[in-house]
């Protein structure tokens, strides 16, 4: 799983802890991106951080919970 944040992103740091605790659970990797000084990710990415995305594929924002991204990484 890859988890944008952003430095000033008040929902990022429960996003790493729940993203942390589900790729725990799933035996998966958890690749944290910080966007800051990256022009193309901060115009990808910084109004709707934190970004959760699986196979290039984005499974939550904002508020993420841990069983839905549970489920996108066993799929």
């Amino acid at each position: 799983m890859r988890l944008m944040v952003g430095d000033g992103c008040h929902l990022c740091a429960d996003a790493v802890a729940v993203a942390t605790q589900a790729c725990d659970a799933a035996g998966a990797d958890l690749e944290i991106v910080p966007i800051d000084g990256d022009p193309d990710l901060e115009a990808a990415y910084r109004t709707r951080l934190p970004v959760a995305e699986v196979d290039g594929r984005e499974v939550g924002r904002y508020v993420l919970e841990s069983d839905l991204l549970m489920l996108a990484l066993v799929r």
